[in-house]
This record gives C-alpha cells, sequence and structure tokens, in this order.
C-alpha cells in the first residue's frame, strides 16, 4: 500500500515466536548469510547471537576420493563483511524476543488472523479471539501458508517440488572423519550427496542431510 505518513510504527504477522520444542526435540537450526547479518548487525542482534553459532565460510563439494571438484562461499569477513553463522531456531528468537521487552514493544501470541483490510494510511486486522489492530505497515512472516499472502494474493499458492529432505544431527564424536577434511562439505559419492554442516558454537554437531525424490502427499498421509 503506498503511504502517505511516515511510519510511526509496523506490525509483524507470525515470526515463529511461538516456537516451543521439547529438550528432546531442540527445534530447527538457521544458516545466515551476509545480508541477513548485516541487518541483524543493524538492530544489534548480531553482537547478541554470535557467540551462539557457528560460524561457516566456505562450503567444499567433494567427491568419493576427498577431492575437492568446486567450492561455495556462504560467507566471508573479507568479500561480504560478515561469516555465514548457523545458530539453533529458538535461541535466536529468544534473543529477539529479550530485546523486544526491554524496548517494550508487545508481543502477542495465540492470536489466529482471519482478516485484512487494507485502507489508504492504515492496514486493520482482525483476529479470531475478535481482537483487532491496525497500523501504517503489515508484515508477512507467517510462513508456507500465510494468512497475510492469501489476502492479498489469494491466486499464489505454494507448489511441491517433487523433492524430500532426510535430516539427521550426529555427534562428530561418533564419526570417522579423515584428518583435515573440510567441513561444511557436500559429499559426492555412489550413494549420493549428503551435506554435513557444524552445528553448535564448538561445532560438536554434525547436521547431515540428502535429498530424494518422493511422491506428494497430503495432510492425512
Amino acid at each position: 500500500m503506498p503511504l502517505t505518513a511516515p511510519l510511526s510504527h509496523v506490525a509483524i504477522i507470525g515470526g515463529g515466536l511461538t516456537v516451543r520444542n521439547s529438550p528432546s526435540q531442540p527445534g530447527a537450526l538457521h544458516l545466515l548469510s551476509p545480508n541477513v547479518l548485516r541487518v541483524l548487525d543493524t538492530v544489534h542482534v548480531l553482537e547478541r547471537v554470535k557467540k551462539l553459532s557457528f560460524h561457516i565460510d566456505v562450503l567444499a563439494f567433494k567427491d568419493g576420493q576427498d577431492k575437492t571438484t568446486d567450492e561455495y562461499y556462504f560467507g566471508s569477513e573479507t568479500l561480504y563483511g560478515y561469516s555465514a553463522i548457523r545458530i539453533m531456531r529458538k535461541l535466536l528468537l529468544d534473543e529477539m524476543k529479550i530485546m523486544l521487552r526491554e524496548r517494550n514493544i508487545p508481543i502477542h501470541f495465540d492470536h489466529r488472523l482471519i482478516a485484512i483490510t487494507d485502507g489508504p494510511d492504515q492496514v486493520e486486522f482482525t483476529f479470531e479471539n475478535g481482537l483487532t489492530a491496525s497500523a501504517p505497515l503489515l508484515i508477512g512472516a507467517d510462513g508456507i501458508h500465510s494468512s497475510v499472502r492469501k489476502s492479498f494474493l489469494p491466486q499464489v499458492k505454494p507448489i511441491y517440488a517433487g523433492f524430500m529432505g532426510i535430516n539427521s544431527v550426529v555427534e562428530r564424536s561418533q564419526l570417522r572423519i579423515p584428518e583435515g577434511y573440510h567441513l561444511p562439505a557436500t559429499a559426492m559419492a555412489k550413494p549420493g550427496a549428503f551435506l554435513l554442516v557444524p552445528q553448535k558454537p564448538d561445532g560438536s554437531e554434525l547436521f547431515i542431510t540428502s535429498q530424494h525424490r518422493f511422491e506428494e502427499l497430503d495432510a492425512e498421509r
């Protein structure tokens, strides 16, 4: 929507702030690239989460004989000003929630969006519990099945790409990794391709994933 006055505040729907994890399910991790870190640095989040992260620059592509066939820069202080970081989603969100509360910015949980009205200067939105609110700017951060997107672009729907990711987290000490083997790496061999990415600040865990073609399933299956 066009703005006719300076922004006094914005509203964000979603953002993953309602994530709740059990001890046995520590939650997803993010690999954040320099463009994201530049934004987090601007709002003073990065300085609070750097120590909670594993820092990454180069992803190596390896063949079955441990030969490096290619390299991809996720981050680089020399090239981009920042190394990429891998951080647990919950830790990042917890720090952001603390900073919001320090600045008296309200966070409302368990509010399900049901309607949006776009006016000339304000966006009004209504929740299932009957509460309403408005803001000059509304940001939709409510995921792949975004209610905000459906309100403005009902014709846009997510399409299944035909691939399924199979993931696992393993203690690095439990694996026989050759001396000097560069991580993170995508190992290409006869069984297929496996991505190995260190996580936790000390790199003591490895996130391992592989993609396979898989038929689309509905929610009931």
